[in-house]
């Protein structure tokens, strides 16, 4: 037997939004293909990913940008959201990938320091990589 359900137009809105959101996003969606990537001897051709690192010097959670060099992954860029709170920041990336990837463009489409190198190890410098690339969910919507 069939039954009928009632919604309002914005609890429609909503679910549409959620239903494209879940279809739009995937792991790949939180990769970065650094614009440098040659010139800074990146490997896997700069494919980077959206990780959380958590600052060694005020332990807030930030999004940074992780490449390889050398076999090593480093930081090559803090994106400038913060929370005390991962899941916290986790959701917050995932509603704006966009300005995410508009942002990076313009911190990292500059010129290399002096030295060639990119700003950070994440092994030895302020910066702890917790966790796995950021994989957006319909839950985190």
């Amino acid at each position: 037997m069939k039954s009928k359900i009632r919604i309002t137009e914005s609890e429609l809105i909503n679910l549409i939004k959620k239903v494209i959101k879940e279809e739009e996003y995937s792991e790949q969606h939180l990769e970065y293909n650094h614009p440098r990537a040659k010139e800074l001897e990146l490997e896997n051709d700069g494919r980077c990913t959206i990780q959380i690192a958590q600052n060694r010097n005020t332990n807030n959670y930030s999004p940074v940008l992780v490449c390889t060099k050398y076999n090593q992954s480093i930081v090559s860029a803090e994106l400038p959201a913060k929370s005390k709170n991962v899941e916290d920041l986790k959701h917050f990336i995932c509603n704006h990938i966009e300005r995410s990837y508009e942002l990076l463009d313009e911190m990292l489409g500059g010129k290399v320091e002096d030295n060639g190198e990119l700003n950070e190890d994440f092994t030895y410098d302020r910066f702890q990589v917790l966790d796995n690339p950021i994989v957006c969910s319909s839950e985190l919507f």
